[in-house]
């Protein structure tokens, strides 16, 4: 598992190593790690193709290539042609 600031560092990483991240303490503590049950996945010979970080680098690569497809008032739909 991870805790949020771990995946938080590592997004920040691929992004900008000079991206400070703020931590808002006014706010309420939420988890501060979150763990999935992947014993049905093992069971099923589920193989992950990436390990975390590099699922986030390929994410961030995708989002680079497709945000022009993006606009703040309309939903993004991969299945329809924007």
């Amino acid at each position: 598992g991870y805790s949020i600031k771990e995946l938080a560092q590592i997004i920040r990483n691929k992004i900008d190593k000079n991206i400070d991240i703020i931590w808002d303490k006014s706010k309420p503590n939420g988890d501060k790690i979150r763990l999935m049950d992947t014993k049905s996945y093992k069971n099923l010979n589920f193989e992950n193709k990436f390990d975390l970080e590099n699922g986030i680098r390929e994410t961030i690569d995708w989002y680079l290539l497709n945000k022009k497809n993006f606009n703040k008032n309309q939903r993004y739909d991969p299945f329809m042609d924007n």
